[in-house]
């Protein structure tokens, strides 16, 4: 359907025509961005966008903006944006060439609070005054990690856009995907008091969460929250099944050295 070069990768998008669904590949098909069902376009998939969702569940209950730091093709800024008419949803995208594929291929609709930006998304947040209660890491897909975006110093620049209560939502590859993510999970842990690790339904991706607020919450607080988003946002996701899964990365992780941005010469 689509098969194009551009300053950043090379995109494709593929349509399974039996299963009726639509995906959106970079770098030879090696690495999923996204995809939409034709049947049911509001599930949501891959899987780690529905574990994502478990960082609405700690951020606050009425988010007046998020942040998503990665179009791809677009799936959760679209579920989000009629589920949270009130809220505004930035988007930062650094290829040109992401938005347009996703509006024609993936749904991405042009609603009144989804604002979608050509941007870096590290250079964005070093500009942007406003803060945020929700904001999604959604820029470490595949083995290559941006480190820009995962050192110290980055760590300090998200939580200066955070909103009191706020959460990082970061969806991190595996480490037979990525073997830097121990150094990737250091840093995090070194830059927030409160890191969170959620697996998914898929092994290639964990969910992080990150915050300057507590990220524990008791069983029984756990599922009333669930529930309050089922019923105001119609998050129809099984948050609290996915929030019982076996924790990611065993119970210990590996020791690595904290990420740092390189020093100017």
């Amino acid at each position: 359907m689509e098969d194009r070069r551009t300053a950043f990768q090379r995109l494709t998008v593929v349509e399974d025509t039996k299963r009726r669904e639509r995906y959106l590949y970079s770098d030879n098909q090696r690495y999923m961005q996204g995809m939409i069902s034709l049947r049911r376009p509001d599930d949501l998939d891959p899987a780690y966008l529905r574990s994502a969702l478990l960082g609405l569940v700690f951020a606050p209950a009425q988010p007046s903006s998020m942040l998503f730091v990665g179009l791809g093709a677009g799936s959760l800024p679209r579920y989000l944006s009629t589920r949270y008419p009130r809220t505004r949803l930035d988007v930062v995208e650094i290829d040109p060439e992401v938005p347009p594929i996703a509006r024609r291929y993936f749904a991405l609709p042009a609603a009144p609070n989804l604002r979608v930006m050509v941007r870096e998304g590290r250079a964005f947040i070093q500009g942007h005054t406003e803060k945020y209660a929700f904001v999604l890491m959604d820029a470490y897909f595949g083995g290559e990690i941006p480190i820009h975006l995962a050192t110290l110093e980055f760590m300090d620049e998200l939580r200066r856009v955070l909103q009191p209560g706020g959460v990082v939502v970061a969806n991190l590859p595996a480490p037979a995907i990525a073997a830097n993510i121990w150094s990737v999970l250091a840093t995090y842990r070194a830059g927030f008091p409160h890191v969170r690790l959620f697996a998914t339904e898929h092994p290639a991706s964990v969910i992080l969460l990150a915050s300057s607020a507590d990220l524990s919450l008791d069983p029984a607080t756990m599922r009333q929250r669930v529930q309050q988003l089922r019923i105001r946002h119609r998050i129809d996701v099984d948050l609290g099944a996915l929030a019982a899964l076996p924790p990611p990365l065993g119970s210990t992780p590996k020791a690595a050295p904290e990420l740092h941005d390189e020093p100017l010469h």
